[in-house]
C-alpha cells in the first residue's frame, strides 16, 4: 500500500520504472499510469491488463514485414 511518490518517487525514477517495466515484461506502460496507480496494489492489475492485451513488437519481423510489401523491381539497380 505504499505510494510511490510519497516514498520519494519523481518523474525521472518513474520514467525510469517505465523502462524496467518494458524491459522485464514487454509491456508499454504510458506514464501517466503510474502517476494514477502509484501502489503496487493498484498498478499490479492494470499492468495485468496492458500485459494480456499488447507486447512490444518484434523489431525485425516488423522490418521484414515492410520489407515484403515492397516489389523486388522497385529495388533493382539501388545500391547502399
Amino acid at each position: 500500500e505504499d505510494d510511490f511518490f510519497l516514498l520519494g518517487g519523481h518523474s525521472l525514477l518513474a520514467t525510469q520504472l517505465v523502462s524496467q517495466v518494458r524491459q522485464r515484461f514487454g509491456v508499454e506502460l504510458p506514464l501517466r499510469v503510474l502517476f494514477e496507480q502509484s501502489t503496487i496494489c493498484k498498478l499490479a492489475p492494470v499492468l495485468e491488463q496492458y500485459r494480456n492485451r499488447q507486447t512490444l513488437p518484434d523489431i525485425g519481423k516488423a522490418v521484414s514485414e515492410v520489407m515484403d510489401e515492397d516489389t523486388d523491381d522497385e529495388w533493382e539497380g539501388e545500391s547502399f
